[in-house]
């Protein structure tokens, strides 16, 4: 340690490591705190609880070094974001999004609703397996060469 520094403070090196060291626990105790009090609003809002554990996992584990490099455009340039930054986005997108209650529906998913209808419950399977190819858009002739070599 700087001795001219450590005279201007009036401390000696001995103190001095211990102020630090203090210091150092002091923030990983607030940065704890803090995580606790960040998982315990998601789950107040209903996140589910995987989803809350595994961000408490992952926050406490981060090092605040970045873990990801985000272009969104050509103008803004890069951001570097924490594991922390990143859960906290992926938190702001679920806060309450009630998962049980809302589904995803094949209309949604696929653009269409797959066909209603009962005619299949007596065709082969071959047959069946045929609609699904048909109504996914995949070509048979397709899957018939890439079978036949």
């Amino acid at each position: 340690m700087d001795q001219d520094l450590l005279a201007e403070l009036g401390l000696s090196e001995d103190e001095a490591r211990r102020l630090l060291l203090e210091q150092k626990k002091d923030r990983a105790e607030r940065r704890e705190r803090d995580v606790k009090d960040f998982v315990e609003e998601l789950q107040n809002e209903g996140v589910p609880p995987a989803f809350c554990t595994a961000a408490e996992e992952i926050m406490l584990a981060d090092d605040g070094q970045p873990a990801l490099l985000l272009s969104q455009d050509s103008t803004s340039g890069v951001q570097q974001l924490t594991a922390s930054d990143i859960v906290r986005r992926l938190a702001a997108g679920i806060k309450g999004v009630k998962l049980d209650q809302e589904q995803v529906t094949d209309r949604e998913r696929l653009g269409s609703a797959p066909p209603n209808n009962t005619d299949g419950e007596n065709k082969s399977v071959d047959e069946r397996a045929g609609d699904v190819r048909s109504f996914l858009g995949i070509d048979d002739s397709a899957i018939l060469a890439g079978s036949a070599q």
